[in-house]
């Protein structure tokens, strides 16, 4: 599928199989909230794609890995969690806001987002995983719409930030 640039997909469409659109030319995705169900890796190394609008269905692992270009990122409102190496290798994706809904980031989610500066998220997340913002060498700010002691209840996994560049936790009541 490397010519298929383009794709509407309808919304009476519950699932998207394994590697569905992997290695297409796909420039933009906007996952309606009837894809219920996501499979691993269904738009790997789409190194074209550059907007994903992303529905609230179930996320498995690595869908995004290696989108070299993908830089506009909106999850809706509704997703519970942004999966293990969901953005992997990113290397264009700037800003993240993780809504509301998520209460959990899985480990390597944002590995390898190099050029990842700022993340916003809500005091509802209860969980980091490992490595979750592993190589991250531009994160300098996370917006975390929560207390400094609502921070500090996070479960964070081992390495959770391995990160050479210092980075603020802005919270409601201070800095981190």
């Amino acid at each position: 599928c490397s010519s298929l640039s383009g794709i509407t997909i309808p919304n009476n469409v519950t699932r998207i199989g394994r590697e569905a659109f992997a290695f297409s030319g796909l420039k933009e995705i906007t996952l309606p909230d009837s894809v219920t169900w996501l499979g691993a890796e269904a738009f790997y190394h789409c190194t074209k794609l550059e907007s994903a609008n992303i529905g609230k269905g179930s996320i498995t692992a690595n869908e995004f890995v290696g989108c070299t270009r993908l830089k506009n990122v909106t999850i809706r409102e509704g997703a519970t969690a942004i999966a293990a190496g969901m953005f992997w290798n990113c290397d264009s994706l700037e800003h993240i806001v993780i809504p509301k809904s998520v209460t959990r980031i899985d480990g390597s989610a944002f590995s390898g987002c190099s050029k990842l500066k700022s993340v916003t998220l809500s005091n509802q997340v209860v969980t980091i995983g490992s490595e979750a913002f592993d190589g991250c060498v531009s994160l300098v700010d996370i917006n975390f719409d929560g207390t400094k002691a609502q921070w500090e209840a996070i479960s964070k996994d081992f390495a959770w930030g391995i990160n050479p560049t210092k980075y603020t936790v802005h919270c409601t009541d201070g800095t981190i």
